[in-house]
């Protein structure tokens, strides 16, 4: 992610709940700066849904002018309202999640661990992007 960034000149910005913070007021923070973000991903869909709202309430269409994207069920109610998904396959990550539980009890190193998650369909724009 870093490369592809530096490839084509953008700085990435991250954020993270502040203590005592919900994820209303922090999606409400990240979308109100000075250079509002073009592209955030989310970690759950608990925070794409929180930065939804805050769009809304900010007037920023999505994703005509906000792309969300989040990690998750494509199945669900946020993918209905623009947000790009990386679908999970519980089973898989749950079965390598066990393997490497079972080598680390018995005293091994577990390989390192690879979780795929497919491609997604972000559609081609002219404008540039700035990341949250």
């Amino acid at each position: 992610f870093q490369r592809w960034c530096a490839r084509r000149g953008i700085t990435p910005r991250g954020g993270a709940l502040e203590p005592g913070e919900s994820l209303d007021d922090a999606a409400t923070r990240m979308l109100s700066g000075a250079l509002p973000p073009t592209v955030v991903h989310c970690m759950n869909e608990s925070f794409s849904a929180a930065i939804l709202r805050a769009a809304e309430r900010a007037g920023l269409d999505v994703p005509g002018q906000l792309r969300v994207t989040t990690v998750g069920d494509p199945g669900g109610l946020a993918a209905q309202h623009g947000v790009d998904y990386f679908a999970t396959d519980p089973f898989r990550n749950g079965s390598l999640a066990v393997k490497a539980m079972a080598e680390l009890v018995s005293g091994e190193t577990p390989a390192d661990l690879l979780l795929e998650l497919p491609s997604v369909a972000v559609s081609a724009s002219p404008s540039s992007y700035r990341l949250a």
